[in-house]
């Protein structure tokens, strides 16, 4: 196997370092997607091997179920610790740009806390103007009734206190 040399970047520019981590951001998203992939592995090999040697299924399917089951093990846990030490390699690339992940991520969880509260007043006045259409009907609603058992009871007498 031939060995490999390490890549010079000392000469790379603050573009090539941000470019560089996009594209490796990129193999980690598709990494992911086979990462999902063998986790569902997993699951659909626990369910075979259970019901075949468990269930009706057969010890046919019991034993594609077990080797299902351990070859998607096998592949989570190798994708997950690639993928993990990648991210790692991806923030070290966009450290090495100047750019302030911490900084990014503290500007985007404010911009979608005032997004959130934006939205939340815009319910809340939503369902404000609910409650008032509401309870202008039940206001006019309840009159209509008092009115009506006005005209149908009878009107009574009341007898006067002596005193």
């Amino acid at each position: 196997m031939a060995k490999l040399n390490p890549l010079d970047t000392s000469r790379w520019t603050r573009d090539d370092f941000i470019r560089e981590a996009r594209l490796q951001a990129d193999a980690i998203q598709r990494l992911n997607v086979w990462l999902r992939l063998g986790h569902s592995l997993v699951a659909v090999g626990f369910l075979l091997g259970y019901g075949g040697f468990y269930g009706g299924f057969g010890a046919g399917w019991g034993i594609v179920g077990v080797v299902a089951l351990v070859l998607g093990a096998l592949m989570s846990v190798v994708l997950k610790v690639g993928t993990t030490n990648a991210k790692k390699n991806v923030e070290a690339l966009i450290g090495e740009a100047g750019v302030d992940l911490e900084e990014l991520n503290r500007q985007k969880r404010a911009e979608a806390a005032a997004e959130g509260k934006k939205r939340a007043e815009a319910r809340a006045g939503k369902v404000s103007r609910k409650m008032d259409g509401l309870t202008k009907a039940g206001e006019e609603f309840s009159g209509e009734v008092r009115a009506r058992q006005a005209e149908e009871a009878p009107a009574k007498k009341r007898p006067h206190k002596k005193r």
